[in-house]
């Protein structure tokens, strides 16, 4: 049989705390930072007993950091198109004949 009280853990804990970035004594005794779905669908996925913290979220500049890791792919997908968008701009003799004639053709 399924204990409802054993399967409910981890929204009980996210009741008692659920901001990542700061530590709080939690009804076990324990110091721990406030959990979120991620941290519940993961402890499932893992088949750990209890639900526990299982991501650090990045704080102060290595919030910058981990967006361009997980954003460089679209981002450079993005300069390249306007790099080539600016290359066939100058080329098509839109701007100054004395910066653009000979590009691109």
């Amino acid at each position: 049989s399924i204990n409802f009280e054993t399967l409910q853990d981890g929204l009980m804990q996210m009741s008692v705390h659920t901001n990542p970035y700061e530590r709080k004594k939690m009804p076990n005794g324990k110091w721990e930072l406030g959990l979120n779905f991620d941290d519940i669908n993961e402890s499932g996925i893992q088949c750990r007993e209890g639900v526990a913290k299982t991501y650090k979220e990045p704080a102060s500049i290595m919030v910058v950091i981990d967006f361009l890791l997980c954003y460089r792919v679209p981002i450079m997908i993005k300069v390249y198109c306007l790099a080539l968008s600016g290359y066939i701009y100058l080329g098509s003799h839109m701007g100054n004949d004395i910066t653009t004639a000979h590009n691109g053709s």
